[in-house]
């Protein structure tokens, strides 16, 4: 018998250390990015702007949007998403004006601070006005009148707070402290009109000890990180796939071009010639769907040289290609950022010589893991993750950019090279990939772009497969199949981690339904009877702090065997346990004679008989009313029925009467082992 595993306990430590640094980490950036959104220094072209409007007209019969005037019930923002819309239905007498006047300093174009650049962000922080109205107004008889606004207190408001935090409302809590901050913002800078101003210092409620409290419990509630939004992840792929997809093959043959006339080579920073030089003058100025890649300038210049007239052509290249390989840089990140999830500390010690091309022929890239994001190991610890070949190949591209003109720098794969002022910056590695993202998101007009989002991301899109979501995961990671790609991340224990966290999110309250009725003997069916069995095989698993450690481990053996795991109350209020693709051949009775690709276990037709369903105490009420059904049916059917159709209903009765039967008699390992579809669970 093979010798059981010790649990290393400050693994789990180490585990548990991690998490909680994470969870930290996004809490101190997500009151620190809503702190700016209602601090700093005041646009001159903002100041009055709403006044001024409301003067000219104060019924408010004025554009906001092109489709949309600020006296709409529905502002209809410019985007792509199902949170394009900020709508004023309130019931209560003049909430929905005060809406207004702070809803409108939270588009875009009029932020008093320039600090939201996505209408996404307008809204999500707009639709904390509910919680205005719910602990503000109504427990305390207000309204949105100007009356009713004059009447609120410092008081009044930190003991609004009190009652969103007791409620364990984590985003009520922090919501509505942003929100009554943002409007007493207002107020103070005197952006709104007087009647709806709050004559409130902010520093009453915007206060260390206030912070501090709201940060606690995000890092209890352990919510960490947010997975980028479908707006943003599409943003930033079309971003990516522009520069290193369109864009790098243009900038190759300019680079090509560059050292096959040794221009690289010359001293000066033009390339000056008498004449013009049209090949030169198409590759640096090819436009890509009306980008132009590269560009240059070229002044003529006419000198006077022994009574003749001389021109000279300066092209200027050499700044408007630096600027160009940034932006193939960027595009890079972002693919690498998704694909392996490392942190922004771990990207920014990543030089072109940790990128390795095995004997195999399959890439690796070497990297200083760091325990947490605080870790004070300087150096990290060596690490080596795989890389699909697609990436691997397009870093090689991108390296041999920077290969003329000094680009390489120090060697780091994600410096910048357009700024030399800069370099200095580029050795603090964290501070300058985040610089990075905050660039390239506010170049997209995106808000909260950070490193830790984009490992988040991946992991929902392979807990949530939509058809669309599948055709991205092969399109980065270059991968024929969903299961290849299962196998590589397997083997990157940055996405191990980061999939079994947001398995927890969307698995955990079912699994651990699941566990504590195997544990406690009521439940019936053979999916049950494996976890059952593998509970007694080592309980010390599945309790307390190691709990967590176990999942991680069971999942990464079932991604490395390409097995995605899926886990689902069913309508018959089963759970089915199961994997989430099958072979024609070998599909679970739900899903029987269902051709798609991708074949997923069909929660709505669930059957008694599949070897993956997991019957728990809550389904015996179905199961009985199930066999009175049939029985009634076979009682009437006499004559009506074939002899076949009588016998898959007496099958059924049978199957329901056994799983009653296990689920009475609390002792079911081993017993009564149902007939069973033979599908591989």
């Amino acid at each position: 018998m093979a010798k059981k595993k010790k649990v290393d306990l400050d693994t789990v430590e180490l585990s548990l250390n991690e998490l909680k640094s994470d969870s930290q980490e996004a809490a101190e950036y997500l009151l620190s990015h809503q702190q700016k959104i209602y601090t700093g220094k005041l646009l001159k072209h903002i100041g009055g702007g709403l006044l001024v409007k409301l003067r000219a007209a104060p019924n408010g019969d004025f554009s906001l949007t092109e489709r949309s005037k600020y006296s709409d019930r529905k502002w209809q923002l410019p985007i792509k998403s199902s949170k394009n819309t900020i709508t004023f239905y309130s019931d209560l007498l003049g909430s929905n004006d005060l809406k207004r006047v702070i809803s409108y300093h939270l588009l875009p174009a009029s932020h008093p601070f320039g600090r939201i650049r996505s209408y996404e962000s307008s809204t999500t922080y707009a639709s904390a006005h509910s919680y205005i109205e719910k602990y503000v107004l109504l427990p305390n008889a207000l309204d949105g009148s100007p009356k009713s606004i004059k009447a609120i207190s410092t008081k009044l408001l930190n003991k609004a707070l009190d009652a969103a935090r007791d409620d364990s409302s984590l985003r009520a809590y922090s919501f509505l402290h942003f929100y009554i901050c943002f409007w007493i913002a207002l107020s103070e800078q005197k952006l709104i009109p007087t009647e709806y101003r709050l004559n409130i210092p902010l520093i009453k409620i915007d206060n260390k000890e206030r912070k501090l409290d709201i940060q606690a419990q995000i890092e209890e509630e352990r919510i960490g990180w947010s997975p980028l939004s479908e707006d943003e992840l599409t943003k930033l792929i079309e971003h990516s796939l522009f520069w290193t997809d369109k864009a790098l093959p243009e900038l190759l043959k300019i680079k090509k071009y560059i050292v096959k006339n040794d221009y690289h080579q010359q001293k000066h920073p033009a390339i000056i010639t008498t004449n013009n030089i049209p090949e030169l003058e198409a590759l640096l100025g090819k436009e890509v769907d009306g980008v132009a890649i590269c560009g240059y300038t070229m002044p003529v210049i006419s000198q006077r040289i022994k009574g003749r007239q001389y021109l000279t052509y300066n092209y200027n290249w050499r700044k408007k290609y630096r600027l160009a390989v940034d932006k193939v840089r960027d595009g890079v990140l972002i693919i690498l950022a998704l694909i392996t999830g490392l942190r922004s500390r771990e990207l920014g010690k990543i030089t072109f010589d940790d990128l390795i091309l095995g004997d195999d022929l399959e890439w690796k890239l070497n990297v200083a893991r760091f325990k947490t994001s605080d870790d004070p190991n300087f150096f990290g610890e060596k690490d080596s993750i795989p890389l699909p070949s697609i990436l691997g190949e397009l870093i090689s591209e991108y390296k041999d950019l920077r290969s003329i003109s000094g680009l390489m720098r120090n060697g780091l794969m994600f410096e910048q090279t357009s700024n030399r002022t800069l370099e200095l910056e580029n050795h603090a590695s964290s501070r300058a990939i985040q610089k990075n993202f905050s660039r390239i998101g506010k170049e997209l007009g995106l808000d909260s772009i950070h490193a830790h989002r984009f490992r988040k991301t991946i992991a929902e899109i392979l807990i949530k497969k939509s058809e669309r979501n599948i055709d991205l995961i092969r399109m980065l990671f270059g991968h024929k199949s969903y299961r290849m790609t299962l196998r590589y991340i397997a083997r990157n224990p940055y996405m191990v981690s980061s999939i079994t966290e947001a398995m927890e999110v969307h698995y955990a309250e079912s699994f651990m339904k699941i566990v504590s009725a195997t544990q406690n003997g009521s439940y019936s069916g053979i999916a049950a009877e494996r976890i059952a069995s593998s509970l007694s095989d080592r309980p010390e698993l599945f309790k307390g702090k190691l709990f967590k450690l176990s999942i991680q481990e069971y999942l990464a053996y079932l991604l490395q065997a390409g097995v995605p795991i899926f886990i689902q109350r069913t309508t018959i209020g089963t759970y089915c346990v199961s994997t989430e693709s099958y072979a024609e051949s070998n599909q679970p009775p739900c899903i029987k004679n269902n051709l798609n690709q991708l074949t997923m276990p069909d929660i709505s037709n669930c059957q008694l008989e599949c070897a993956n369903a997991v019957v728990l105490e809550d389904a015996k009420t179905s199961l009985e009313e199930n066999v009175t059904f049939y029985e009634s049916i076979i009682d009437n059917a006499i004559g009506e029925l074939s002899g076949k159709a009588i016998e898959e209903l007496k099958r059924k009765v049978k199957t329901n009467k056994r799983h009653l039967g296990n689920l009475n008699s609390k002792t079911c390992i081993g017993k009564e082992r149902l007939e069973t579809s033979k599908v591989q669970s």
